[in-house]
This record gives C-alpha cells, sequence and structure tokens, in this order.
C-alpha cells in the first residue's frame, strides 16, 4: 500500500471516534464508569505493543518515482474488525434493533454489563493496536523521508 502521512492519520481519528461512539455509548446504557479505567489501560497497553510490534512487521520500500509503499500488521485490522463485530453484535443482542437510539440509563442485568464491558475491552485492544501500528508507520515514514532510516528501492 502506498503511504500517505495524511492518510494514515484521518483513518485513525476515524477508527477512533466510531471505536469512541460504541465504548461510550456503553456508559449511557449502563455501564458503571469506573469501567472506563480498565479500557484506558487495555487501549494504552496495545499501542505501546503494537508500536514495537510493528517496527518488526512492516515492510517499507520506494518505488522507482521516489513513492514509498509498506506492507504488513495487516491481522492488527482482523482484530479490530472482529472486536468491533463482536461489540455490535452484543448491542444488538441485548438492546436491540433500536441500539443506535440510545436508552440511557436502562437496567441492565450483570450478565448485560460483563458482555458490554468484556466487547468494550476488545475493542479497546483493537482501537490501541491500530493507533500503535499507525504511531510505527508515521515513524517509520519520516525517519525514510529524513534519511535517518534508508529502504530498498523497487
Amino acid at each position: 500500500m502506498r503511504f500517505s502521512q495524511a492518510r494514515t492519520i484521518f483513518y485513525i481519528a476515524f477508527y477512533f471516534a466510531f471505536s469512541a461512539f460504541f465504548v461510550g455509548s456503553s456508559f449511557f446504557e449502563g455501564v458503571p464508569l469506573i469501567y472506563a479505567i480498565p479500557d484506558a489501560i487495555v487501549f494504552a497497553l496495545a499501542t505501546w505493543w503494537a508500536y514495537g510490534f510493528a517496527q518488526k512487521r512492516i515492510t517499507f520500500w520506494k518505488s522507482s518515482d521516489g513513492s514509498i509503499f509498506f506492507k504488513g500488521g495487516i491481522i492488527i485490522y482482523a482484530i479490530y474488525v472482529a472486536a468491533l463485530i463482536a461489540r455490535i453484535s452484543v448491542d444488538f443482542l441485548f438492546i436491540g434493533p433500536s441500539f443506535f437510539t440510545f436508552s440511557p440509563g436502562l437496567a441492565l442485568s450483570s450478565n448485560e454489563i460483563v458482555g458490554f464491558t468484556v466487547t468494550d475491552l476488545l475493542l479497546m485492544l483493537g482501537i490501541g493496536l491500530l493507533v500503535g501500528r499507525s504511531l510505527r508507520l508515521i515513524k517509520r515514514y519520516r525517519n525514510i523521508r529524513d534519511g535517518v532510516e534508508t529502504v530498498q528501492a523497487l
């Protein structure tokens, strides 16, 4: 894939906002706010881990016109998509077809709270992985652009 710093920043902001919508809706639907702490911890740890993971797993190269391309780290997207599907499924299962309308202060059972919390944690894991990968992409791109790091020309 051809690298674009602006596109990378746009997509990560979009994915983050989309995830924040679902995680934030949990707190409006009855999940106690204290569960925001584990969400933040999982996000931070996933970001840190993915930042290191991407260093070894993503390959960069230059094309003949000087454009920079990269490949790798697709498993991170798969984890994010799986977590998002799980989160939407839990919303649909526990709240029903009107889950996009928000129902503040629902009387959630303990099983429903656990379902929302677990899928929120998975979603925070997924978005954390995407953020860490994107931060590493940007850093490596800047290193290549500034001549600190060299890549193979193909």
